[in-house]
């Protein structure tokens, strides 16, 4: 995969290389991939939803498939990518929303993992700040629901009956294996980059002494 994300920077080389912070750079490199790789996986989605009949979790994967072709479009041409960053997080509170109001009415499986995404890419894309705001957004409601009806809401486990098995499974899968890879690209990139830094704090002393 760490082959398939380096093909994919080249193409956003010339927005990459515009940002003189390395972390910047990684973070560009983050959302090029997650808008390049989402809409290939929400097409597929929407194929295995709509030949199950599951209308409700394609007109939904549907709009999100939109979304990321016009957040694609948008960093291609505009080079915003703070903002479209942004709106990455906005529509995964859209998501997790959806889930304890419409579709799950409650917390399973998907929706924690929303919001263990959204989480972890407010605080990579943003800091600290709107890392803290983001996981406000995403958590208090679950708090929130929690506290009125646990009985009712607290279904890690359960998987809608209107959903097919194997798209549940699908669905878990990819945003596993999607959290994982982040991670392991951030603090492979962090690192690297703290051991350049070290490596010309090093030369320059040397050539100072």
């Amino acid at each position: 995969m760490s082959n398939l994300l380096e093909r994919i920077n080249s193409i956003y080389n010339p927005l990459i290389f515009r940002e003189k912070d390395p972390i910047n750079r990684t973070r560009i490199k983050m959302l090029s991939f997650l808008l390049t790789v989402y809409p290939i996986f929400t097409l597929i989605l929407m194929i295995i939803y709509l030949l199950n009949g599951e209308m409700a979790y394609f007109i939904r994967v549907a709009l999100v498939f939109l979304s990321s072709l016009t957040l694609l479009l948008l960093i291609n041409f505009t080079s915003a990518w703070r903002v479209v960053s942004h709106l990455v997080l906005g529509i995964c509170a859209l998501i997790i929303f959806s889930n304890l109001l419409v579709y799950h009415q409650g917390i399973d499986i998907k929706t924690i993992q929303y919001i263990w995404f959204g989480c972890m890419f407010g605080f990579y894309m943003h800091g600290p700040k709107w890392g803290s705001f983001y996981a406000a957004l995403y958590i208090l409601p679950v708090l929130l629901f929690t506290a009125i009806g646990m009985d009712k809401v607290l279904n890690v486990f359960t998987r809608p009956e209107e959903l097919g098995e194997w798209s549940y499974l699908i669905v878990i899968t990819y945003n596993f294996v999607l959290i994982i890879f982040l991670q392991y690209y951030f603090f492979k990139k962090f690192n690297q980059n703290l051991l350049n830094l070290t490596r010309t704090k090093n030369e320059f002393e040397h050539l100072n002494k």
